[in-house]
């Protein structure tokens, strides 16, 4: 049984999709410049390993350097990009593949949705990860932010473990029912106060995988 029949309305096609998640990627990239892009792997290998004999011994009058403490900046640790499952899933991957900025993937899991139709109010961290983020970039990637509960939550979360910054992308953004003093750094879309499902937005778990973002016909999740 097909999933488009209880689409009322395609909003954005596949090639729309297509064009603002490579626009994301480049304000990212933009963003984020001082870590710059991926290396690329060398061709050519040096014609003799260093090895220890190659290195100045210490001594006892002379001791060997204590390393200054680095922190991720000096290091260029690279962002951490966390996706919020499940809803961002799609959206994040082919995020993350068109940034050409080195970035470390995680996973979590918060919602106030639920398998309804209105945001409960209540968000819920149900999957979490362990990565230390003190000194870090987080990306955090959404599907859709609307009474903005969940990013206010995320945000302070990220804080308390001590990010070096905190940037908010997300695929659709719904202010008309904004409750928080929050918004996303980054938003393809701006929507109306409709129910979307599809490229990774559901309703009870359905419609995740179609290509496009539709509206939901009402008597669906109205039954």
């Amino acid at each position: 049984m097909s999933m488009d029949k209880d689409i009322e309305r395609i909003i954005f096609g596949e090639d729309v999709i297509s064009e603002q998640v490579k626009k994301a990627a480049e304000w990212l990239d933009e963003r984020f410049a001082e870590y710059g892009s991926t290396p690329d792997k060398p061709t050519t290998t040096p014609d003799k390993p260093a090895t220890l004999a190659d290195k100045p011994a210490a001594t006892a009058d002379k001791p060997a350097a204590t390393p200054a403490l680095q922190t991720a900046q000096t290091l260029k640790v690279p962002p951490i990009a966390v996706a919020v499952l499940k809803g961002s899933a799609f959206f994040f991957c082919d995020l993350v593949r068109a940034m050409k900025t080195p970035v470390q993937v995680e996973f979590m899991t918060a919602s106030s949705y639920g398998d309804g139709a209105v945001s409960s109010g209540t968000p819920k961290i149900k999957t979490n990860f362990s990565t230390p983020v003190e000194g870090r970039d987080v990306i955090l990637v959404e599907d859709i932010i609307d009474s903005g509960r969940t990013l206010l939550a995320l945000k302070e979360l990220f804080k308390e473990r001590g990010a070096r910054s905190f940037t908010a992308v997300t695929l659709f953004d719904k202010p008309s029912r904004r409750v928080t003093p929050v918004q996303a750094d980054f938003a393809c879309f701006e929507v109306g106060d409709e129910f979307i499902v599809g490229y990774g937005l559901d309703y009870a778990q359905r419609y995740r995988n179609l290509p496009y973002a539709g509206i939901l016909k009402r008597e669906i999740y109205e039954k």
